[in-house]
């Protein structure tokens, strides 16, 4: 690699990455209420004709669909959030990087493993970057950038 080349998301990939991470933050906040809406035109349906109390079958399935639609987007934005939108080496053993969510690190003589990363249902070769400082791993889907980095 050489010192102090930047690589860099294409655009299409950074916007759509981008909106895939709003869409899980928005999941989070509005499909509770929304399932909530819907617990209650289910539970009055499936009430009908049973002896079984409302309360008894919205209570249980309002509790399961607020953990649905809080723990899923939750693991999808922290796998997100570690995909590299740039990177460049500022020297041999140091590495800036900026992740898709905007944050910044500089990592000092990270390690790079071959791995593969789920985007759209497929799987997409990857380099894990590791961090030896705390161990974090980061994501490079070389075929995203502009010219692809040769890790």
């Amino acid at each position: 690699m050489n010192k102090n080349e930047q690589f860099a998301l294409t655009e299409l990939w950074s916007k759509k990455l981008r909106d895939d991470l709003r869409s899980f933050y928005r999941t989070i906040y509005f499909g509770p209420p929304i399932f909530v809406l819907l617990d209650v035109i289910f539970c009055f349906a499936l009430q009908r004709g049973t002896d079984i109390g409302f309360w008894t079958l919205f209570i249980p399935i309002t509790i399961i669909s607020t953990i649905y639609c809080i723990l899923l987007p939750r693991k999808a934005i922290r796998r997100y959030s570690s995909i590299i939108q740039t990177f460049e080496f500022n020297s041999e053993n140091e590495m800036r990087l900026t992740l898709i969510n905007g944050r910044e690190l500089i990592l000092s003589k990270p390690e790079f493993k071959d791995d593969f990363f789920k985007v759209d249902n497929t799987e997409k070769a990857c380099k894990s970057v590791v961090n030896n400082f705390d161990k974090s791993n980061y994501t490079i889907i070389p075929e995203f950038f502009t010219h692809p980095p040769i890790l």
